[in-house]
């Protein structure tokens, strides 16, 4: 008994040892972070692992002829044996979920984000229409070298509104558009479509941080290639989306 908790506290230290050689290198403050997490991880594969063992001594006692003293193993050990490997696999197991549902979580985030994006992009090219169809209605019309050029298919909004702020800006220097219920209903769907991206956007990256840090740390680390989880990827604005259009510079 002696010899196989000797065999298993000397694994776990290696592993221990192995994985703070890994974070040596990193900052003094979030090595002690992760050092307490490995820590933290070995209580609890040590909590299950007791409760492994305890379990399977409850099984070979009740297999125990009554004229035995002492619990009747298949071998010296047994059940410690085998509370210590039921003990992993189900910690394991459980790990192995939890991160399962990260990974599902961000995906629906993903996912989400994606489609707020088409009813944002649906809401905008609305307001643009209703723009352009009420200026190309307007008879007195001041134009405007910045704000106005005439095309071939009638006058229309040179500056193409991009967001809620735009669009109400631009309801400003038309009373009649901005005094519509629709038009106000308009743009707060617009607004709340922002807000509901913007939410999600926060949201779902602060998931993927949590999936990164849990597939990179012990002890799921160790079985990256079994488990094949990989890093998911955090959601990065478009560099180029503020730039102003060819459009609205005349080229």
């Amino acid at each position: 008994m002696f010899l196989i908790f000797f065999f298993v506290s000397m694994t776990f230290y290696g592993i221990i040892k192995s994985e703070v050689s890994l974070i040596s290198e990193k900052g003094s403050e979030k090595m002690e972070n992760q050092k307490n997490s490995i820590l933290l991880e070995m209580i609890k594969m040590f909590a299950v692992s007791l409760v492994g063992w305890i379990g399977w001594l409850f099984i070979f006692s009740s297999f125990t002829p009554m004229e035995h003293e002492e619990v009747v193993e298949p071998f010296t050990g047994a059940s410690f044996v085998f509370g210590v490997i039921t003990g992993l696999l189900l910690y394991l197991g459980m790990k192995y979920n939890k991160i399962n549902h990260q990974y599902q979580q961000i995906k629906t985030l993903k996912s989400n984000i994606l489609i707020a994006e088409e009813r944002g992009d649906a809401l905008l090219s609305k307001a643009n229409r209703v723009v352009d169809k009420y200026m190309a209605n307007e008879k007195e019309l001041k134009l405007d070298a910045v704000k106005l050029a005439q095309g071939a298919g009638g006058i229309k909004f040179t500056n193409r509104i991009g967001n809620s702020n735009q669009f109400k800006m631009t309801l400003k220097d038309y009373p009649e558009l901005r005094t519509q219920d629709s038009i106000q209903e308009l743009l707060n769907q617009i607004k709340s479509c922002e807000d509901t991206i913007a939410v999600n956007k926060v949201t779902y990256n602060e998931g993927v941080e949590k999936y990164n840090t849990s597939i990179h740390s012990f002890p799921m680390s160790m079985f990256g290639k079994i488990t094949k989880f990989k890093d998911a990827s955090y959601y990065r604005e478009d560099p180029f989306a503020d730039l102003v259009s060819d459009e609205a510079l005349g080229i």
